[in-house]
């Protein structure tokens, strides 16, 4: 039973270390994706906003152009989804992040206590039975990561 702990806890430590690893460079990747877009959009919008403002200074009686206000409308619209994919992103990352942190630590102590696990087979069994759905949340919380990274 000892090996099952040992060989179980420390696959499971190995394999959390180095998808978290994988998908902290694929959420890197996408997070600077989403700053380029937001910086263009935001400063397209900064210009805008400053364009507007003389246009009214000087000419207070015209209406400005709705093919504009319809670009205007769309690249708020297009600033906001961003702003809000990459907050959403950054927080489903950092709960994956959490889970597997904790995974890893839980795997750790799993191993320094093989000797005391395997004297239970109840103990052994909750104890392989709590790891390996620990697992399954964490790759779950990385399947929901990598959803809302493609959004």
């Amino acid at each position: 039973m000892i090996n099952t702990v040992f060989y179980t806890f420390s696959t499971i430590a190995q394999t959390l270390a180095g998808a978290i690893a994988l998908l902290g460079a694929f959420v890197l990747y996408r997070l600077q994706s989403l700053r380029s877009d937001i910086e263009k959009d935001s400063s397209d919008e900064v210009e805008r906003a400053g364009r507007d403002e003389n246009y009214k200074l000087h000419a207070r009686y015209r209406h400005s152009d709705p093919r504009q206000q319809r670009q205007a409308a769309a690249r708020k619209k297009r600033l906001n989804r961003n702003l809000s994919q990459k907050d959403s992103i950054l927080k489903a990352f950092k709960k994956s992040l959490r889970l597997t942190v904790g995974m890893i630590f839980a795997s750790m102590f799993a191993l320094a206590s093989a000797d005391l696990i395997a004297r239970s087979d109840i103990l052994c069994g909750i104890v392989l039975i709590g790891g390996l759905l620990w697992f399954g949340i964490c790759l779950y919380s990385y399947i929901v990561l990598i959803h809302k990274a493609l959004d």
